[in-house]
């Protein structure tokens, strides 16, 4: 009994010796790279959806701030296409446009009895730090980004040609015809690209 003990022993140390064999250390490590090839998607997508929610959340804050801003000065806020707005002899986008409207105080001029008068609003919006960016080239310049990183993209309709029709003023935004692309019956539209992007990225996964 004694015998078969100590032969036993000495198996099980030869065993242990010996170590891994080169196709189980592959078969491990083919598990371990799966399993972080699905950590990774999981990842992926987490902090894709918890970046649409707060592009979602901006274009709710910036839909709210377009109304103010037209209840306060009868019109939409100028987008830097059909209306040129410059600092420093350069043309802003509309990312730039947008931020300058609705975070500067309104300079408003109007006449009551005859007598020509200016007031100033103050900003209808405060953003976030993670709601624009600075311009790389244009000091005091910044413009709005989405939660991709990604330029805001807006869009006054009512300078058009062809201008909506504006009998209908409900603020309410329609983002069913196209990913990150809000209108609002107003007469703007807002975009996200990097929203637009993230979708179809994840549609091209699945």
């Amino acid at each position: 009994m004694r015998t078969h003990r100590t032969s036993l022993n000495r198996w099980s140390f030869r065993r242990r010796g010996q170590g891994f064999t080169l196709v189980e250390i592959l078969v491990v490590m083919s598990i371990l790279a799966a399993l972080a090839g699905l950590i990774i998607v999981a990842t992926s997508k987490v902090r894709g959806t918890a970046r649409t929610r707060r592009t979602e959340a901006l274009l709710d804050r910036l839909s709210t701030a377009i109304g103010e801003y037209q209840r306060m000065t009868g019109e939409l806020p100028p987008d830097g296409m059909d209306s040129k707005v410059e600092v420093d002899g350069e043309r802003l986008p509309s990312s730039a446009t947008l931020y300058k409207a609705l975070a500067e105080p309104i300079v408003d001029k109007y006449f009551v009895a005859g007598e020509y008068k200016i007031r100033e609003i103050p900003p209808i919006m405060i953003f976030e730090a993670g709601d624009f960016e600075a311009d790389d080239e244009l000091e005091g310049v910044y413009h709005l980004i989405d939660g991709f990183g990604q330029r805001i993209h807006y869009d006054n309709l009512t300078r058009k040609r062809n201008p909506p029709d504006l009998e209908d003023q409900d603020a309410t935004l329609d983002d069913s015809d196209d990913y990150g692309r809000r209108k609002s019956r107003l007469g703007y539209e807002l975009w996200s690209l990097g929203m637009r992007a993230n979708k179809v990225d994840d549609e091209e996964e699945s």
